[in-house]
């Protein structure tokens, strides 16, 4: 290319013809270090991305570590969960059966009580019964006694 460009300078006029040794060496030098350059700045442009790619990979990685650190602990929530609520389930159960047999000896112990009352009503009636039978009794007594007294002294 630097040729054809020395060549081209050369026939552009006998004065161009002088210039073209001391620009060729120029035009090549340019055209390398702008060739240079470009593949500096791809050198860069690779490194950048490659340093960039490579952070993204690190942090994809952090990413799937910190989702399966997530979905153990998920896990271990989810069976801890599962155990507190079939614990709920029997403590709700044992709280019912319970409260069941609580109603059931309130029911007894009222019942037994009425019974009691009952009981105790028919020993009251009973005693002021046999209070009633013995007062008479006694009256009858104390009415054949006073008759056989009665007797006794008019003997």
């Amino acid at each position: 290319m630097a040729g054809d460009q020395s060549a081209g300078l050369g026939s552009a006029g006998s004065t161009d013809g002088h210039l073209a040794p001391l620009i060729a060496p120029l035009w090549s030098a340019a055209v390398a270090a702008a060739r240079d350059e470009t593949a500096e700045a791809v050198a860069i442009e690779r490194h950048t991305l490659i340093s960039a790619e490579a952070d993204a990979l690190d942090t994809a990685a952090q990413a799937t570590a910190g989702a399966e650190a997530a979905e153990a602990q998920i896990t271990s929530l989810a069976a801890e969960s599962e155990r507190l609520r079939t614990e709920l389930a029997a403590t709700l159960e044992r709280a019912q059966a319970a409260e069941a047999a609580a109603i059931a000896a309130r029911e007894s112990a009222a019942a037994e009580i009425t019974t009691e009352r009952d009981r105790a009503r028919t020993a009251e009636q009973a005693r002021a019964a046999a209070e009633a039978i013995a007062t008479t009794l006694r009256e009858v007594v104390d009415t054949l006694h006073g008759r056989s007294r009665d007797d006794r002294d008019t003997d």
